[in-house]
């Protein structure tokens, strides 16, 4: 099987494509959760993301790894709620999602499953 490639060329006088236009963005995304969590579940380990925005809209980003064992899954509780972090998101494949799930629900305010 034989891929063809579509490049062509642009001509000098070709209109701005919509990526490319100068049009100031004049509002600021509205802020609904101010701190919240990602969490990429494997067979052995987790890593949690944790995003919290200032008032000034600034974002600051926190990243730590931590394995599948029970003490390590209540000290990655214990991180997220140091870092008041009261919503989390989590992407799992398979059947891993359930032992974070079952620390994280009673002391979370929103534990979501993608």
């Amino acid at each position: 099987m034989t891929v063809m490639s579509s490049v062509r060329s642009i001509p000098d006088k070709a209109p701005l494509l919509f990526s490319e236009r100068r049009t100031p963005v004049n509002h600021v995304a509205q802020t609904v959760i101010p701190v919240a969590g990602g969490l990429d579940v494997h067979k052995s380990f987790v890593v949690a993301v944790i995003k919290s925005t200032s008032d000034q809209g600034t974002v600051n980003t926190v990243k730590k790894r931590f394995s599948t064992f029970r003490a390590d899954l209540e000290d990655l509780r214990d991180w997220l709620l140091q870092n008041d972090c009261h919503h989390v998101c989590m992407e799992s494949t398979g059947k891993y999602w359930i032992p974070v799930y079952n620390v994280l629900e009673t002391a979370m305010d929103e534990v979501t499953l993608e």
